[in-house]
């Protein structure tokens, strides 16, 4: 057997083998799609400086809403402590033979804790306290003026009590507190919702400026494409050298403008996105020539569109503050639910004692103000007057919408029908140019009759590549007004 063949030939397969996978490879790497540029679009969103405030913004809002739900409904817990030392003594002179207490000597030490919580979804107050006190009391009691005698009193008194506050009416457990609450909860959405916008503005952008590039793209292949047919025209006479090379030169300075601005909208979109692989990467132009609208369109924008959801959000937040100022102006009319239970024992000066005692109370307490209030009166009619305008606010965004939306769709429909259009008009160059240059190796027409029919020919292809690329920008302002551009659930801080 031949080894050192076999293994020469098995090497050559394997090296043949890795070449076209580095070919592949680098095929794959050289090129890219709308899809893949919008993969990294998407990296861009998640690491991109741009949105590095944006994300804090939103991140400051969710840590007000988690301060504002801890202080209106976190568990509060109280202690307090106290010690006190009362002494005093007095003189006095009397016929009586009744003792009398000259001299107390009285000390309390007492502590007591208090634990309350709140309800987002009503303005009730749940509290619960427990109190222990333990008075000590040292008598010294005198007949006239002779000692009598003198004695202790003790009392170890331990109360527990369960209490729960319904105001009926107006809201008076910290109300603003929980309106504050409320409109941190549509702060945070709307924060959201303004992060998303810039989102979805910088894919917007950037696609615009894909197509740029993309056009420029073209554009570049059509002249370089024009360049080497005008260099192939077979002269009927040396003169004529002249004018091709003069109209070469004239394409390829045009080619060097459009070549400069290409490239400095390709590194200026590779360092924006920090992707210096664009710079070499060709762009695989996939133009559409059609497009769907959307059904049911009112219904769509009210459902989808950011601009009216953030009105909506005013509107919400404004019908905060009327609940608010309304509730505020009603009177007091609180039910009070309560329980306790008492355990107290000690002793007095002739006996012993150990008492428990349990108590349940229902009560009612109603406050009318007769004349007052007027701020949130005031208050109030003001929220009402800034709510109309929030209204009229949506109303008009809405209408503008739906206008501009329609347009953009008239629009679409009829770039379709021009970019139809110009097949015939191409077909019609070409055989031109065909016609022309047969003409002119039969000495009919001249050669700048030539020239210029291959430059109609080019200008009708530029003319339908112009149409392409601005029907794909048109429906990207389309896709922007619906708010479809940027995927929510990817993207949401």
């Amino acid at each position: 057997m031949h080894w050192p063949r076999i293994l020469l030939v098995f090497f050559e397969l394997k090296l043949i083998l890795i070449l076209s996978l580095i070919c592949v490879l680098q095929t794959t790497i050289a090129e890219i799609t709308r899809e893949q540029f919008l993969l990294v679009l998407t990296d861009a969103l998640e690491h991109n400086w741009d949105f590095e405030t944006d994300r804090i913004d939103v991140e400051i809002k969710r840590v007000e809403l988690d301060s504002s739900k801890r202080k209106y409904s976190g568990f509060k817990l109280d202690l307090e402590l106290s010690h006190e030392i009362e002494n005093w003594e007095r003189w006095r002179t009397t016929t009586s033979n009744s003792p009398y207490t000259r001299k107390q000597w009285h000390e309390t030490s007492a502590y007591k804790i208090i634990t309350s919580k709140q309800f987002l979804n009503n303005p009730s107050k749940l509290s619960l306290s427990f109190k222990r006190t333990t008075p000590w009391n040292q008598y010294e009691r005198y007949k006239s003026t002779t000692f009598y005698d003198n004695y202790q009193t003790q009392d170890y008194e331990s109360y527990i009590e369960i209490e729960w506050k319904i105001p009926l009416m107006r809201h008076t457990n910290s109300a603003s507190d929980l309106k504050s609450y409320r409109r941190n909860l549509l702060d945070l959405k709307d924060q959201k919702i303004a992060y998303l916008e810039n989102q979805e503005a910088f894919v917007y952008e950037r696609l615009n400026e894909f197509y740029e590039v993309a056009l420029m793209q073209e554009q570049l292949r059509l002249i370089n494409r024009y360049i080497q047919q005008i260099e192939s025209i077979p002269l009927v006479d040396t003169e004529h050298a002249f004018s091709v090379k003069r109209t070469i030169f004239d394409f390829q300075n045009n080619y060097d403008a459009i070549l400069r601005n290409k490239n400095a909208l390709t590194k200026e979109l590779s360092l924006r996105l920090d992707y210096p692989e664009f710079i070499h990467q060709k762009i695989i132009s996939e133009f559409q020539s059609s497009f769907q609208p959307v059904r049911n369109l009112r219904n769509y924008l009210k459902k989808h569109n950011r601009a009216l959801k953030k009105i909506e959000i005013d509107r919400h937040l404004k019908a905060i503050d009327i609940a608010y100022y309304e509730n505020q102006t009603q009177p007091d009319f609180d039910l009070y639910l309560n329980a306790s239970h008492l355990s107290d024992n000690g002793n007095t000066l002739s006996t012993e004692f150990e008492d428990t005692r349990n108590d349940y109370g229902v009560a009612i307490e109603f406050k009318l103000p007769i004349i007052g209030h007027q701020s949130s009166k005031t208050s109030l009619a003001i929220a009402k007057l800034n709510l109309q305008k929030i209204d009229y606010k949506y109303e008009r965004k809405y209408k503008d919408l739906f206008a501009e939306i329609e347009s953009i769709e008239q629009s679409l429909q009829q770039a379709i029908t021009n970019i139809n259009s110009y097949t015939s008009f191409i077909q019609s160059s070409i055989n031109n140019r065909i016609q022309e240059a047969k003409n002119y190796q039969e000495h009919t027409s001249s050669i700048q009759d030539y020239i210029q029919a291959i430059e109609n020919e080019i200008e009708a292809y530029h003319s339908q590549l112009k149409a392409k690329v601005e029907f794909q920008k048109e429906l990207l302002k389309y896709d922007n007004l619906l708010d479809r551009l940027l995927v929510e659930k990817n993207q949401s801080p």
